[in-house]
């Protein structure tokens, strides 16, 4: 009895010992995220998707503006980087790669917009849209979803779940002390929701609104927000 309590020890330590060293075969996950971003970096190098050509344009232009993008639940596709020297020619390139796109420029913004795309939030009409003294273009945004017209709008199936992303944001660790942050304002009355988008981008002076509608896995979705040039 005593030789085979050792031999049932010796078996249950050799196996402890034996179980971190499985372990360490395995390369660890952030080693093969790493990779992944690698290959990922690789495979979509010199190539854009149209938000990233746009936002890239508009960038260098100096100019601030919107897009919309019909997503699904697939990958947006890359294409070349645009090219000219112009506005209007980097434009045409954009359309060009990616020819369900028109651009048009609505007093002096820059909107590229799918062919044909009719959005049933983008197009409700607002009677009066305020942000008044706002420090970024999202805490703007903010402001618009609060108007009943919007609130109203949101619970149109048809117009799906807001997804809750990043943009131009701003933290103050000290409140007391932030009379010399810059703000803007806006006050539009009977104005539509890609209007009040636009009228936010220009007042910002630097912004560009992206908006994203979708249907996924059988569910409606949107998502607003904005961009830094």
């Amino acid at each position: 009895m005593r030789r085979f309590k050792v031999v049932t020890i010796l078996t249950v330590l050799v196996a402890m010992a034996a179980t971190p060293l499985a372990h360490t075969r395995q390369p660890p996950k952030p080693r093969r995220a790493q990779e992944a971003m690698k290959r990922h970096r690789e495979k979509t190098r010199g190539t854009v998707t149209t938000r990233e050509a746009l936002l890239e344009v508009l960038r260098s232009q100096g100019v601030p503006g919107g897009i919309i993008i019909p997503s699904q639940c697939d990958e947006p596709p890359r294409h070349r980087r645009p090219s000219g020297s112009s506005l209007r020619e980097l434009l045409n390139s954009i359309v060009a790669a990616d020819p369900q796109y028109q651009w048009r420029i609505d007093g002096g913004m820059v909107n590229l917009i799918p062919a044909g795309y009719v959005s049933t939030l983008l197009k409700v009409r607002i009677a009066r849209f305020r942000a008044e003294h706002v420090r970024t273009p999202n805490e703007a945004l903010g402001k618009l979803f609060d108007t009943p017209e919007v609130q109203k709008a949101m619970t149109d199936p048809a117009v799906g779940s807001r997804l809750l992303r990043g943009g131009i944001g701003y933290y103050d660790p000290n409140p007391d002390a932030s009379g010399g942050i810059k703000t803007f304002s806006v006050s539009r009355d009977n104005v539509t929701v890609r209007e009040a988008l636009n009228a936010i981008a220009h007042a910002d002076g630097r912004a560009v609104w992206v908006y994203k509608q979708g249907r996924c896995k059988g569910s409606s979705f949107f998502e607003i927000g904005f961009s830094g040039l």
